[in-house]
């Protein structure tokens, strides 16, 4: 499946005031399904969690909560893509925004659990983050199943009245 497939389909046009959340487990491929889009699309700004991460020196707790916030802050003031796992204490705050300034379209990125390991564990760089845990099977199937409980599952064509779309992160 190509990245733009998903978009077609569902009758978007994405332009440089699209606002577009990408979520989905570690490993899942978010980046690189952006990085496709945007390559097939006019320049759309890009804005991930991880890069905050590594611009506001996340390895300390004080780092990750400006890290947080900077995300936070572009999710509710900018366009683009937006891109984080959707779960854990971003959440409630994503919520909140998504009433406020709605999305265009949330996407959710689906990849078995063995592909995320196999790319977490290929990967060479990882962003600042003050837990130095390395993500296991464990907190990629737990991180999956808070998407599924926040209504981000695969029966699931819409999340808090926006439009959902479920693309899968495995290359074909």
């Amino acid at each position: 499946m190509t990245a733009s497939k998903p978009i077609a389909d569902a009758g978007l046009t994405l332009t440089a005031d699209s606002r577009i959340l990408v979520i989905g487990t570690i490993g899942a491929g978010k980046s690189h399904f952006i990085c496709d889009l945007v390559a097939q699309s006019e320049p759309i700004p890009t804005h991930s969690i991880d890069d905050c991460r590594r611009e506001n020196g996340a390895w300390t707790r004080a780092g990750e909560e400006k890290a947080r916030k900077t995300f936070l802050r572009a999710c509710a003031e900018e366009r683009g893509f937006f891109e984080c796992t959707g779960a854990g204490p971003l959440y409630k705050h994503i919520e909140q925004i998504a009433i406020a300034n709605p999305f265009d379209c949330v996407m959710r990125v689906h990849t078995p659990t063995q592909v995320c390991m196999e790319r977490v564990t290929s990967r060479h760089e990882w962003p600042p983050y003050p837990n130095t845990t390395m993500p296991d099977s464990a907190m990629i199937d737990a991180i999956s199943d808070e998407l599924d409980f926040h209504g981000f599952d695969r029966q699931s064509s819409h999340w808090n009245g926006q439009r959902l779309l479920h693309v899968s992160g495995v290359v074909e």
